[in-house]
């Protein structure tokens, strides 16, 4: 969840599972063979490829608001995913990794939990199906802004 959005923005997204950057990464992974052979596959396979978002990670995550303006990423949303913990961050590497390469399906989702920390998981690695990642922000972070304009905050805790 980016650090901050609007009331309506947060439920929908605890409802749904998804978020505006989860979206944006569903709809770049569509078709994760289609990475095979490119130099983005290269970049990635190196560890923490991800730590400081690189200007072509940047690219890649602005592409789906080209032909869909409901995925284009603020910079705001992009800082956030920069912020996210780096040896978090490299298990999502990892698995869109082992998705590009395995021409394998891969799904991004958003949870709650009720960890302390800001955390990745990722299910489905082995065999040959779905890879799901979860992106799972703690509850007791969430807090509304001070004003009363509708936002949400949902901070990021590092170890």
């Amino acid at each position: 969840m980016p650090e901050h959005s609007t009331i309506k923005a947060f439920v929908n997204a605890v409802k749904s599972r998804r978020t505006k950057p989860t979206k944006v990464l569903d709809a770049l992974l569509s078709n994760p063979a289609s990475y095979q052979g490119t130099p983005l596959l290269t970049s990635l396979q190196q560890p923490h490829a991800l730590d400081n978002l690189p200007q072509w990670a940047k690219n890649e995550l602005g592409k789906p608001g080209q032909s869909d303006p409901e995925l284009s990423l603020s910079n705001a949303e992009l800082d956030h995913i920069n912020s996210w913990p780096k040896d978090e961050k490299d298990k999502a590497r990892d698995a869109l990794v082992t998705a590009i390469v395995g021409a394998r399906p891969i799904a991004f989702r958003w949870e709650l939990s009720d960890g302390a920390l800001s955390v990745t998981q990722v299910d489905g690695l082995q065999g040959s199906g779905l890879i799901t990642v979860r992106f799972l922000s703690p509850r007791e972070n969430v807090r509304k802004g001070d004003a009363t304009y509708g936002q949400i905050y949902v901070d990021i805790v590092k170890p």
